[in-house]
């Protein structure tokens, strides 16, 4: 049976719509938590941004082995390791503050990491399941979920902080309780809708390809890449954007908790 390749295309991403917006929301719950437990569980404000350089080291540790993991997992199977690294790491975060653990908090926002550099590769997917001149449109809409995400993430943590509060526990559990059933939707839409495996897509229509140009060119190693300006500007723009963005999320709910 042939398969309606831009209407399959459509479907999965949508799917990874769906899935960036779950891990984003995810990680946008908890985020701005992170400080605060860091502080609270290392005994002064000095270990506020530990948590958060264990999460962006996770991340970008992690980076290389999901890309190289994608093509003997599939990118289904990729996805869903990531996602159940997430909840894992919410879970062992979720004990961590209960049990007022420093390091196992270090370990689980590590895992967090791990997972959401995962999950932003799903961007990536949606792109390899379109011809080239409909790629960028493929990356824009599951950024779009991601967006989403980040709306829903914060409107999540103050509910469950009251909840865990209501059962006795240290509300700054919640959010991470949240962003675990988080992550475990997100694998399950992963796991039941990503379908056909979007790796054999890609390859099906790279395989029609239409310019022989494209399909002939072989891959460039990361020193090629980044030999060229266009390369090294982007990357100290992203590095410079983070770092502003990760001082602000920081410092913003450590200073709005003491007042």
């Amino acid at each position: 049976m042939a398969i309606d390749i831009p209407a399959t295309a459509r479907k999965i991403t949508r799917t990874l719509l769906a899935v960036q917006g779950l891990g984003q929301a995810a990680v946008v719950a908890l985020f701005p938590i992170m400080a605060i437990v860091g502080a609270k569980l290392g005994g002064r404000p000095d270990w506020a941004g530990v948590p958060a350089m264990c999460y962006q080291l996770g991340q970008a540790s992690a980076a290389y082995g999901w890309g190289y993991a994608m093509d003997p997992l599939g990118r289904r199977g990729m996805l869903v390791l990531g996602a159940l690294a997430g909840a894992a790491g919410a879970l062992i975060s979720t004990a961590a503050v209960v049990s007022a653990s420093l390091w196992s908090f270090l370990l689980g926002s590590t895992l967090v990491g791990v997972a959401i550099s995962a999950v932003q590769l799903s961007r990536f997917v949606a792109a390899e399941v379109h011809q080239a001149s409909e790629r960028a449109r493929a990356i824009s809409t599951v950024v779009v979920g991601g967006t989403l995400g980040a709306i829903v993430g914060p409107l999540i943590a103050g509910p469950m902080s009251r909840i865990a509060a209501g059962r006795g526990l240290d509300e700054l559990a919640g959010p991470y309780g949240a962003s675990t059933g988080l992550f475990v939707a997100a694998a399950a839409v992963i796991f039941l809708f990503l379908r056909p495996e979007p790796r054999d897509l890609g390859r099906a229509i790279g395989s029609v390809t239409s310019d022989p140009a494209v399909s002939s060119r072989s891959a460039r190693s990361m020193v090629e890449i980044y030999s060229e300006r266009p390369t090294q500007v982007a990357t100290a723009a992203m590095v410079c954007g983070q770092l502003v963005m990760v001082m602000l999320m920081v410092i913003t709910p450590l200073h709005m908790r003491g007042h």
